[in-house]
């Protein structure tokens, strides 16, 4: 299994610009999918008895679509983004008086799918880390 960096590096951008705790990827059970019937036998076809699953590239319930590329004719997504609101990581003061230094992370975690064909199936976290100020002694 090959992971992306494009698709790591754009995932953690945009997550690091805006993430909610609100916008977890939803796993799609086979009753919410939309089939459509296979016209043609073609090699890259999936499908079980001349169904196919039609592809969306929507995003997850508190995502919104923030870019997408296509090529082939407009036919194929090569990636799109989605993105949540602003996450703000509310401040707070150490035991010195002064402002903890914050440190926000995005979290990506793969759960299951198969990245080499079919789908995958991750989950977006973020973590808000706090740093006190330390006074030198002396």
């Amino acid at each position: 299994m090959r992971l992306n960096p494009k698709f790591i590096c754009a995932t953690i951008f945009t997550l690091g610009l805006a993430i909610t705790g609100a916008g977890f990827a939803e796993s799609v059970s086979a009753g919410e999918l939309k089939l459509k019937k296979r016209t043609t036998n073609s090699a890259g076809a999936s499908g079980i008895g001349g169904y196919t699953t039609k592809f969306s590239a929507n995003c997850a319930a508190g995502f919104s679509k923030a870019g997408e590329q296509k090529s082939n004719g407009n036919k194929f997504t090569d990636w799109y983004v989605c993105t949540t609101p602003v996450i703000v990581c509310p401040k707070q003061i150490d035991k010195n008086g002064n402002w903890a230094d914050i440190n926000p992370q995005a979290i990506l975690q793969q759960i299951g799918g198969n990245p080499d064909g079919g789908n995958v199936k991750f989950r977006v976290q973020y973590k808000c880390s706090y740093t006190p100020q330390y006074i030198p002694e002396g």
